[in-house]
């Protein structure tokens, strides 16, 4: 077998996606650099796929690799072969120059032992269709279905939206026309569509949706103004005689609940969705861009020692691995990644007893420093 073959065979022993969803991610993902693994002889024992993704951290915009794929053959796990995969890979990822990696975890408890931990979450909300008999339709509103033929034409215009949506987001994925090809590639691939919506000829919303016995599932579901978001509500309404429930995944903070009357008949579940880990704590401190030169914290991380040390938040962030008297808090290298990206804030984590508190002296200034902050991420693969 060559390496795609082994890469496929160990996917579809340890996946359970169909033939035709394991022929499109190996047709346009897969790249055999991107592959890692362990074996013995033939035999592949764990591997996982590390796709690079351009992502924007405040203006800082970086490629990552997403950990796709992890898997372990059943007979072989529980013997280590993962740990030692990941603990490499990390280590390469860092020579490499990458600061940062993540993943959608199947079970987080697997993965916080490599220092992961959530960062950003998902919204998702349920509701009657007949919730939306209110909306009015809204003669400027045009409305085009996406197709294999008029992707290059209208591209740019749902990068516009895409790009005014993510605006609130201190992490989201920058999208170039190949992500966008990718999207409508995979949309097709589960026999969805995409639609755009403009509001006198100008691009102001889009909603990516299939259907599922008698609901319409919708994967992204962003607009630009309330009127955005009412026009695909309208839009949505027009399958009342088809379907009789919309389920909508969205970004956190979307609050969609609000464009309806009755948000008690709208059942909305909140839960964290993708994590991440540090690889060089002082890189990815550099992109948070937060300065306040007399904060220092002493970091630990039990994985990477290099990043073990204190840190003062000055513009070139300073760091020594030797013992400093004045410190004002101490905190695990899980823990820093939802505190810098805003998951946490630091009075949640100091309620939560993943902070130490080494002085009160800057206290007030760490809470207005680490505030709440949102991030949105959503790939499979």
């Amino acid at each position: 077998m060559n390496i795609e073959e082994k890469a496929r065979k160990i996917w579809k022993t340890c996946f359970q996606d169909t033939e035709e969803e394991i022929n499109f991610y190996f047709t346009k993902h897969f790249q055999e650099t991107q592959w890692k693994y362990r074996g013995e002889g033939d035999t592949i024992l764990s591997s996982l796929h590390a796709n690079p993704y351009s992502v924007k951290i405040q203006d800082t915009i970086s490629s990552y690799p997403y950990l796709v794929g992890v898997a372990t053959l059943p007979e072989y796990r529980g013997q280590g072969h993962m740990t030692k995969l990941l603990f490499e890979e990390m280590l390469q990822f860092r020579k490499q120059g990458s600061d940062f990696c993540f993943l959608l975890p199947i079970n987080p408890m697997i993965y916080r032992g490599f220092g992961f931990e959530y960062f950003s979450g998902r919204e998702e909300y349920t509701f009657d269709i007949s919730l939306l008999s209110s909306f009015p339709k809204n003669s400027s509103t045009t409305i085009v279905e996406l197709t294999k033929e008029n992707l290059k034409e209208y591209w740019e215009d749902w990068k516009r939206i895409y790009s005014i949506a993510m605006l609130p987001y201190t992490f989201h994925e920058v999208r170039d026309f190949h992500s966008f090809e990718n999207l409508w590639e995979e949309t097709e691939l589960s026999q969805g569509k995409v639609y755009l919506f403009y509001q006198n000829t100008r691009p102001a919303a889009y909603l990516i949706m299939h259907v599922k016995e008698d609901c319409i599932h919708i994967r992204e579901f962003l607009g630009t103004n309330r009127e955005a978001y009412s026009s695909m509500f309208y839009f949505l309404k027009s399958f009342q005689e088809y379907y009789s429930k919309i389920h909508i995944s969205s970004p956190e903070n979307s609050h969609l609940e609000f464009f309806l009357e009755n948000q008690l008949k709208v059942e909305k579940k909140s839960s964290p969705h993708f994590m991440g880990r540090i690889l060089d704590v002082k890189l990815f401190l550099q992109k948070c861009q937060i300065s306040a030169p007399e904060i220092t914290i002493f970091i630990e991380d039990p994985v990477l020692f290099e990043n073990t040390g204190y840190y003062t938040l000055n513009s070139d962030i300073s760091f020594t691995q030797h013992q400093v008297e004045h410190y004002d808090f101490q905190i695990g290298i899980r823990e820093l990644l939802p505190l810098l990206l805003g998951f946490f804030t630091f009075r949640d984590l100091l309620r939560l007893g993943k902070i130490k508190l080494h002085s009160v002296e800057h206290l007030e200034q760490l809470e207005k420093i680490f505030h709440k902050k949102f991030n949105y991420f959503h790939q499979y693969w």
